[in-house]
């Protein structure tokens, strides 16, 4: 959604809007682990997730994806990963 007060405001926002809607996300690879995404995600999700389902991914996470995952950094992540 475009706001603004006046139409040709409004139509300035618009335009602008349009010619980056193809353009593809910035993405600035960190530093950050798989582990450290995991925890601040899983304080995000706490509040947003059903408990069971929240109790549910935590399991997952720390028996499978991170005794495998998280030591990695995100920018380093790549397919070659998903055989482990």
């Amino acid at each position: 959604m475009v706001y603004g007060k006046i139409r040709k405001e409004v139509a300035g926002t618009l335009v602008a809007a349009l010619a980056t809607k193809d353009a593809p996300a910035a993405f600035e690879p960190t530093t950050i682990t798989v582990r450290k995404l995991f925890e601040q995600y899983g304080d995000v999700a706490r509040d947003t997730m059903k408990r069971r389902s929240y109790e549910t991914y935590q399991s997952i996470a720390r028996k499978h994806l991170l005794p495998a995952l998280g030591s990695c950094k995100l920018a380093d992540l790549s397919r070659k990963h998903g055989d482990w």
